[in-house]
């Protein structure tokens, strides 16, 4: 009779490369924001006016010119002041509340507004993906064609990981994926000619290990309107691969960083994130659970 206790040896085999297969190192998941950091710039009225976020950062900086602006690899306004450094960024402000907005405006009907927020929607496994991040910028110029306006967000968000084995033994990780983020982007274009309404941005992702960071990959976006005198409304979507399979490197936390920015002479336009499925789920569970305690009181 077979000795029931004591499988055979391409048994254990079997069970080790099942399980050799199934360890944490497999799997990851995004679990929230450690830090949340941006900085921003408004320029108007042909550079007269500049103003930026926080009032300790460079207080001008030299004009950017009329535009519309070179899309480039860096996705930003050339002369504008770059991101402080995609690994280790300074000199920049923590989220206040979820998000940091910022305010700006010079004469009437002339201003920009911003709000951007870093969170995570974390399933298990969970990829890259789940690092999510929350746009709304908007931005109204009136005036003569030379009075152009501008607003450029530089930002970084380090997002709390799990389930592999980082630097310090505790478990982290981060599992490569399709990443694709989309905004929603409308407004009006003035009827001179040279009008323009342009939208741009990138997402930078690394994950990072006793303080060196790996580039993951890149998101770019770019929207340029330049048909004066007429009203617009479009998506506008970035994606690819990001970090190619899963993340070996056991990393201590995911950094995202980059820059957006929306500029027009004269125009008004408004940049949306649209929601990412897995935010519509919570969404969709918070407002099924309100439901439910309303009917608790009636």
């Amino acid at each position: 009779m077979k000795n029931l206790l004591c499988p055979p040896p391409y048994a254990v085999l079997g069970a080790i490369l099942l399980w050799a297969g199934s360890v944490p190192a497999a799997r990851a998941n995004v679990t929230g924001v450690i830090t949340s950091n941006v900085d921003a710039y408004f320029g108007s009225q042909s550079d007269a006016n500049q103003d930026r976020f926080p009032l300790s950062l460079p207080p001008s900086w030299a004009p950017v010119g009329l535009g519309p602006y070179p899309i480039t690899s860096t996705f930003l306004i050339a002369s504008a002041p770059p991101p402080p450094g995609n690994v280790a960024p300074s000199g920049v402000t923590p989220f206040s509340g979820g998000g940091s907005l910022t305010n700006f405006f010079d004469v009437p009907g002339n201003m920009a507004t911003s709000l951007i927020t870093g969170f995570a929607t974390p399933t298990i496994p969970s990829p890259i993906d789940d690092a999510q991040i929350g746009l709304s910028m908007s931005l109204t110029q009136v005036g003569a064609p030379s009075s152009y306006a501008y607003e450029q967000l530089n930002y970084s968000i380090d997002y709390s990981l799990t389930n592999t084995l980082n630097s310090a033994f505790q478990l982290t990780g981060a599992v490569g994926s399709f990443v694709s983020r989309s905004y929603n982007v409308s407004g009006t274009v003035g009827s001179s000619p040279g009008s323009y309404a342009q939208f741009g941005g990138e997402m930078n992702f690394y994950s990072v290990i006793g303080g060196v960071a790996a580039p993951l990959g890149q998101l770019t976006f770019s929207y340029l309107n330049t048909s004066p005198g007429g009203a617009f409304a479009t998506t506008v979507t970035g994606s690819g691969i990001i970090g190619g399979g899963v993340v070996i490197n056991n990393p201590d936390f995911l950094r995202v960083t980059g820059t957006f920015y929306v500029a027009g002479d004269p125009s008004t336009i408004t940049v949306e994130s649209v929601p990412e499925p897995s935010a519509l789920v919570l969404l969709a569970l918070g407002a099924l659970g309100l439901a439910r305690r309303n009917r608790r009181r009636s």
